[in-house]
């Protein structure tokens, strides 16, 4: 049904194109007009609110990058994935955006929409799986920092029962949890790591609830991981007297009594690259996607209420990561049936990283269909 609704909204908008032009030869072509930093202005799309504390707050940052060298920006907030955004990247191009970065992998397609729509605009989505002549797509290498929150939470953990609180099941959500997981049997092989699906980024009482299922019924979990784009899960585990590890951005004063550190992001180092890219005529849809080594993803700093000798692991294995000396998804791995998916002098390629759709031994939970 979504793509019907989608091939309807494509249509309707390329017919509005011929209508006005009469010529639509040009589609799937980058513009030839030279952008410099003084007519160059970006548009960005958000999910959330640019003061959540969260995934939008840091992409945020990022835009105010380019504020402070000199880069004309405009944003748009709380936009659904559906037609609704297609229509905020309009308005965003009306207001002079000869730039578009959508920043969830739920606007791929209409962002596709977008840039066949507006072939001289240069167009870039977060973590989504389509490209066209103007479309690129970026993302962060955030395994390499839940592999690191693993260890944290094993080594903070008295029980090895580690709760972790997901949104969807989609690759780049598995892969995390993956490799989560494997920094949690890093330190200890008889650790578990038992998944909740939200099916959604951001709703307080689903989450609450999420915690209170892995609480519950004697699991005896102690330590609880977040992949949500809210507050909710970090607030109700301390009131619960639980540890927790949150997501995108550092909110140790959300939960002081709870929070041992979180996965954040500096995508200034790509919306910056990026528009110097552009600048400088070098840009391409060649998909950028870097971890640790880069400085896009990184983990907050451990608070005092981490385990003696947290910070010195943490160290040793940040390095290891960054220099390539520890590769995260090289055998052996097990799926959690047991069957063997990666051998022990094999390591996964960037593909089957990015399509990843099982989990690796020591998950408790399902991938839903």
């Amino acid at each position: 049904m979504k793509k019907k609704i989608l091939a309807g909204i494509l249509s309707a908008f390329m017919l509005l194109s011929s209508a006005c032009s009469g010529d639509n030869s040009s589609i799937g072509e980058v513009s030839e007009t030279t952008l410099t930093k003084e007519n160059i202005k970006a548009g960005f799309v958000y999910t959330g609110s640019i003061d959540d504390k969260s995934y939008t707050q840091a992409h945020d940052e990022g835009r105010k990058a380019l504020n402070d060298m000199g880069i004309q920006t405009e944003y748009v907030e709380n936009v659904p994935a559906n037609e609704d955004s297609v229509n905020a990247i309009i308005d965003l191009i009306e207001k002079g955006c000869n730039v578009i970065y959508t920043t969830s992998s739920e606007y791929d397609e209409y962002t596709k929409i977008a840039a066949d729509q507006y072939p001289e605009i240069i167009f870039n989505n977060c973590s989504g799986d389509i490209t066209s002549d103007n479309l690129g797509i970026y993302s962060a290498r955030t395994y390499e920092a839940r592999y690191i929150l693993g260890i944290v939470a094993a080594m903070n953990s008295k029980t090895k029962k580690i709760g972790y609180i997901a949104p969807k099941p989609i690759p780049e959500v598995i892969r995390d949890i993956n490799a989560f997981t494997l920094g949690v049997r890093s330190v200890s092989e008889e650790a578990s790591v038992e998944v909740v699906f939200t099916d959604t980024w951001n709703d307080e009482i689903i989450e609450k609830t999420a915690v209170l299922t892995l609480i519950s019924d004697g699991k005896n979990i102690d330590v609880i991981a977040s992949q949500q784009n809210s507050l909710a899960v970090q607030k109700f585990a301390e009131e619960k007297g639980v540890l927790s590890i949150g997501n995108n951005y550092s909110t140790s004063d959300t939960a002081p009594k709870s929070y041992l550190t979180a996965s954040v992001y500096n995508w200034s180092e790509f919306y910056v690259r990026s528009i110097n890219s552009i600048i400088n005529d070098e840009w391409s849809n060649k998909t950028y996607w870097e971890g640790l080594s880069s400085g896009i993803v990184d983990i907050d700093d451990l608070t005092n209420i981490n385990a003696e000798n947290v910070s010195e692991k943490v160290k040793e294995v940040k390095e290891k990561i960054k220099a390539g000396e520890l590769n995260i998804f090289s055998g052996e791995i097990y799926d959690q049936y047991g069957n063997i998916i990666v051998e022990k002098d094999d390591v996964l390629s960037d593909d089957e990283i990015w399509q990843m759709n099982w989990f690796v031994n020591g998950v408790v939970g399902k991938i839903a269909e």
